[in-house]
């Protein structure tokens, strides 16, 4: 259901990069319907340097419920998200000055939770595209695969801020952790090496580490 139709792309390199992208899409898509399908998008950025494209998106993005803000090139787009934060952003490829691809990059480094749909009529372009791509537009674009692009990236931000919030829990847990043991290694004063200490207290909260550990070092020699 989520697959890209791959009769449309005219490369081996695109239709490769394609297969993966699309493979990648269907096992997001099963997993965020397993826990929810409803990440709110309420804005979209569209960068295309064709004005009557650009517009055309912008009133079916309206009609999905969202609310568009335009640009004519990757700079303007820039400008557009240093006034505020858009939920999503649809991207043409081939544009005057810095391409969309080079903009991929760029919001990769600052927007990295935004997910990006990649618009264009060069198809031969798309093999340079990465993985953070949630979907790809193949101009002409028709409505409803413009509402479908939508929806992969709705599931597509869904899982990056998932996956923020458990890298969040995990520094979290880590830190009271080793706040945890600093405490028990200054209260255990001198009466036992701090070394021997770490261990025996290893060996009570993992029991089985400890003897993993003494069986790679016994490999290891």
């Amino acid at each position: 259901m989520c697959r890209i139709r791959t009769c449309a792309w005219h490369t081996p390199a695109a239709s490769q990069r394609i297969g993966r992208v699309g493979l990648w899409q269907y096992s997001c898509s099963t997993a965020a319907a397993t826990v929810d399908t409803v990440t709110t998008l309420t804005s979209v950025l569209i960068v295309d340097d064709e004005p009557a494209l650009r517009d055309l998106m912008a009133r079916w993005a309206v009609s999905l419920g969202l609310e568009p803000t335009t640009a004519g090139s990757s700079e303007e787009a820039l400008e557009r998200l240093r006034s505020r934060p858009h939920d999503l952003a649809v991207v043409d490829i081939v544009m005057p000055g810095r391409n969309g691809l080079w903009l991929v990059e760029e919001l990769r480094r600052t927007h990295p939770e935004m997910p990006v749909v990649l618009a264009t009529g060069h198809t031969e372009r798309l093999a340079e595209a990465d993985t953070h791509i949630a979907d790809f537009l193949v101009k002409p674009i028709r409505r409803e695969r413009f509402a479908l692009a939508v929806d992969r990236g709705r599931k597509w931000r869904h899982q990056s801020l998932e996956e923020s919030r458990w890298h969040r829990r995990m520094a979290e847990d880590f830190d009271a952790s080793l706040a945890e043991i600093l405490t028990l290694v200054r209260a255990h004063g001198e009466s036992t090496p701090e070394d021997e200490f770490l261990s025996t207290l290893a060996s009570e909260r993992v029991p089985d580490v400890m003897p993993h550990g003494d069986r790679v070092a016994f490999f290891a020699r």
